[in-house]
Formats: structure tokens, C-alpha cells, sequence
């Protein structure tokens, strides 16, 4: 989602409302203004970000949860 159209912050969702926020804060992709959010399976997703010093990356989200929901982890990737 966008934070004050400035900043793409990522959370995932469950279908019974709870959601998780992740800690990636980005910039909005300063060419296209279009963050590629795609769902690639497995609770993982990718979109794209520029950094504070102009570098744009791709970036990989995992979400896993345990069985009870009492523990929620993310796996963090980053490519240029």
C-alpha cells in the first residue's frame, strides 16, 4: 500500500482481516511510478523500490505464520 502517496509499505492480509505489516519501506520507482506488486506463490511477493539514494531494487517478501497465529516471520530479499 502507499503511505502518503510517497513511500510503498507491504502487508499481507488474512482472509479473516487480521494483517502483518512487513518493515520494507520504499520510494515509489521513479520512471514508471509502478511498484510491480506481484503475488509469485508460496506467500511470497515481489515489487520493486528506489532507495533514499536513488537506487531502484527489486524486493522479495515470504510470509509464513505458525499453525495458531501466535508467531508471524517475513524473509526479506533484495536484488539490484
Amino acid at each position: 500500500f502507499l503511505d502518503n502517496d510517497v513511500f510503498v509499505r507491504v502487508a499481507f492480509v488474512k482472509e479473516d482481516g487480521y494483517f502483518a505489516q512487513c518493515g520494507v519501506q520504499g520510494k515509489l520507482p521513479a520512471a514508471s511510478q509502478d511498484t510491480r506488486l506481484q503475488y509469485i506463490g508460496d506467500g511470497a511477493v515481489t515489487f520493486m523500490i528506489r532507495t533514499d539514494d536513488g537506487v531502484e531494487r527489486q524486493c522479495k517478501i515470504t510470509y509464513s505464520a505458525s499453525d495458531d497465529g501466535s508467531n508471524t516471520n517475513f524473509t526479506i530479499a533484495t536484488e539490484n
